[in-house]
């Protein structure tokens, strides 16, 4: 069996769309960016918490 007949059974693996378009809804980022978003996030999580809990205290 030749390249050419073999490669020709072989499934294609190109997507629909090009790899430089991403999908509707999807955001790319890159990770010390995606790092950063998660770390302020449970900076602000944890900074509502202890309000909460402040207030919970102050209240008893």
């Amino acid at each position: 069996m030749d390249e050419a007949s073999r490669s020709a059974m072989l499934p294609r693996r190109s997507s629909a769309l090009p790899k430089s378009r991403a999908q509707k809804g999807v955001v790319l980022l890159k990770k010390e960016t995606a790092n950063l978003v998660i770390g302020i996030a449970m900076l602000v999580i944890a900074f509502a918490t202890l309000m909460l809990k402040i207030i919970e205290v102050a209240r008893s």
